[in-house]
């Protein structure tokens, strides 16, 4: 689900645009944790088993580097997405089962939820 919030009267403004998914608990809840660090590392949860057609939403502490794949390595390089920390970055399960993450200077904490699964 989504929320975008508009100005009156500008046609096409944007002021706020982000993803929101309900909280839970248990094994019920879709989200997923990782501490990253200057070394690759994948996600364990649900950042290891995307599904097509699902929809997900990352965001991290700080500056990464993110990869997507059936076995992905993030790198600072061509094949690895730049992600600015704080940024909600939409992710489309059907493109990889997997989700990888390195730190592009500090390391930090990222989030991942589904929006739909």
């Amino acid at each position: 689900m989504s929320i975008t919030l508009k100005r009156p009267g500008l046609v096409g403004a944007t002021d706020f645009n982000s993803w929101y998914a309900a909280a839970g608990s248990g094994t019920a809840y879709t989200s997923d944790f990782l501490a990253f660090t200057a070394t690759s590392s994948q996600f364990a949860g649900i950042g290891a088993a995307l599904v097509g057609g699902g929809v997900f939403v990352f965001i991290a502490t700080q500056d990464v580097w993110l990869s997507q794949g059936s076995n992905p390595t993030a790198a600072k390089a061509i094949g690895s997405r730049f992600v600015k920390a704080g940024s909600e970055i939409v992710v489309d399960g059907s493109q990889g089962a997997k989700l990888a993450v390195l730190a592009d200077a500090i390391a930090g904490n990222a989030c991942l939820f589904a929006v739909s699964a």
